[in-house]
């Protein structure tokens, strides 16, 4: 069942076959929610630029807020995330100023997890298999 978010548009990147687009959940009444990233189910999951325009024939860029419409959750164990998008074109709610992130930036106890052993290569570049 296709369900809405409101979206802060937080990072717009070029990727293979597309764009990667991801940002916050904005939920009306409550604030900030947790990131989320729109994906299609084409190659590389890349969001096309077809899928970014608006219907004014503008483009999704980093600080707007956006509605989007999503057909469901990407169940990748990997990227929680990750959501389909839908066939309805993305609505522009508001542009933001650069101010906005000091207000949704996260602060995490800490960026790794603990007990995992580094690779040859380099250090944190490995999770347990049940993470």
């Amino acid at each position: 069942m296709p369900y809405t978010k409101l979206l802060l548009c937080l990072a717009c990147s070029q990727k293979p076959g597309g764009f990667c687009v991801a940002g916050k959940e904005i939920i009306p009444g409550q604030g900030v929610g947790s990131w989320v990233r729109p994906v299609s189910t084409g190659p590389k999951s890349a969001i096309t630029l077809e899928q970014r325009k608006y219907p004014d024939g503008f483009y999704a860029v980093k600080l707007d807020l956006i509605r989007i419409e999503f057909d469901g959750k990407d169940n990748s164990c990997f990227q929680a995330e990750n959501h389909f998008v839908g066939s309805t074109r993305w609505r522009l709610e508001k542009k933001y100023a650069v101010d906005v992130l000091d207000r949704i930036v996260d602060a995490p106890d800490g960026l790794w997890l603990k007990g995992c052993e580094p690779t040859k290569h380099g250090l944190n570049d490995r999770v347990h298999g049940g993470d």
